[in-house]
């Protein structure tokens, strides 16, 4: 092999990993483009495809009882322990004692509910004709990675299905919020 060919080998590798490195770049910088796009909702933006309903019906009255019988459920949840589970078992301890560990692994369920309620004021508080997508998908995103994190804890929101999540709490909520 030639010096020439060497030196054009060495390029042709060079600009190959190159393009490589573009295309994990821009494939990340799509990825955050399109978080940045669930939090940026402002005036003049909007979503980039018609919103479909999730419940069927038009009149506010229905809306309201939706939105009425889901809190109330979702507060049954709450009130039974069963809208966060824990299962990772009773013989954990810290430091020595299961009453600590049991005290970590409450504190743990509340945060997670925390964090879920605080997103539904959110985007309660933001929606609007125009993004009300964006908000119904970055509910989901925050629910889906509230049970992704917690699965170190084992410790998961009870509506493990983002269906029946959208079903139950987003459609209701933004629904009655947008009329």
């Amino acid at each position: 092999m030639t010096i020439e060919e060497q030196k054009l080998n060495d390029l042709n590798n060079k600009y190959s990993s190159l393009q490589s490195s573009y295309q994990d770049n821009l494939t990340l910088l799509r990825k955050r483009e399109e978080l940045f796009s669930k939090y940026h909702i402002s005036i003049g933006t909007s979503d980039s495809t018609v919103y479909s309903k999730l419940v069927n019906s038009r009149e506010l009255k229905d809306i309201e009882s939706k939105l009425h019988q889901s809190k109330a459920r979702l507060k049954e949840m709450v009130g039974k322990k069963t809208a966060c589970i824990c299962s990772i078992g009773s013989d954990v301890r810290v430091n020595g004692k299961k009453s600590e560990a049991t005290k970590l692994f409450n504190r743990e369920v509340k945060l997670r509910l925390r964090c879920l309620d605080n997103e539904f004021k959110a985007a309660s508080a933001l929606v609007a004709w125009n993004n009300i997508n964006r908000l119904i998908q970055r509910t989901t995103d925050t629910f889906n990675e509230i049970n992704v994190s917690g699965t170190t804890v084992k410790t998961y929101l009870s509506l493990r299905d983002p269906h029946e999540f959208n079903r139950m709490l987003v459609g209701p909520l933004l629904n009655f919020e947008a009329s």
